[in-house]
C-alpha cells in the first residue's frame, strides 16, 4: 500500500507506510545508535542519543524478516531516514506503533517495535551501544532522525 506521509512539520514523504515501518524502530546512529548525524562544516559527527544493543538488533532482525521484510526491503530505510531527516525520532516510531505492521497494525508487543527499531538502525550504519534502546528514556525523547551515519 503506497502512501505518502507527513512528518510533523507538514512535509510529505512520499515513501509506503510498510516502507517507513520498517524503519520502526524500532533507525541508526541516533545515538543508538539513535545518534542523529548533525553537519559540522564538512565533518560529520554523530551526535550522542539513545543507544541500543547488539541484542536488540538481533532479536529485531527476526522479527523484521517476519513481519516488516515483505513490504520494506533491505536499504529501505536510506530513503526513509532522508526524508524524516531532523524531524523527532519518537514521531517516526510512533508511526511504527501504530501503523505497522501493515496486516496487523499495532499489533506487535512494545518491546518488539524497539528492536525492529534496533534492528533498523543497526542495517542502516548506526553503532550499537552499551545501553538498551529505551523510547522513556530521555535520549530517545530528544534524539532526530538522521541520514545514515556513514552516508557521503
Amino acid at each position: 500500500m503506497a502512501c505518502s506521509w507527513q512528518s510533523s512539520s507538514g512535509r510529505a514523504t512520499g515513501v509506503s507506510l510498510v516502507s517507513f515501518v520498517l524503519l520502526s524502530i524500532g533507525i541508526s546512529t541516533i545515538g543508538i545508535g539513535m545518534a542523529a548525524v548533525a553537519l559540522g562544516g564538512e565533518d560529520r559527527q554523530l551526535t550522542p542519543g539513545p543507544a541500543y544493543l547488539q541484542t536488540q538488533a538481533r532479536s529485531g532482525k527476526a522479527l523484521y524478516k517476519k513481519h516488516c521484510l515483505s513490504c520494506h526491503p533491505k536499504g529501505y530505510f536510506d530513503q526513509v531516514f532522508r526524508a524524516w531527516r531532523g524531524e523527532p525520532l519518537p514521531d517516526l516510531f510512533g508511526v511504527m506503533r501504530v501503523d505497522m505492521p501493515q496486516n496487523n497494525p499495532g499489533g506487535l508487543d512494545a518491546a518488539e517495535y524497539v528492536d525492529i527499531l534496533a534492528y533498523i538502525l543497526a542495517e542502516s550504519d548506526y553503532p550499537a551501544g552499551s545501553v538498551a534502546l529505551d523510547p522513556d528514556s530521555v535520549s530517545f525523547q530528544r534524539a532526530r532522525v538522521g541520514p545514515p551515519a556513514f552516508d557521503e
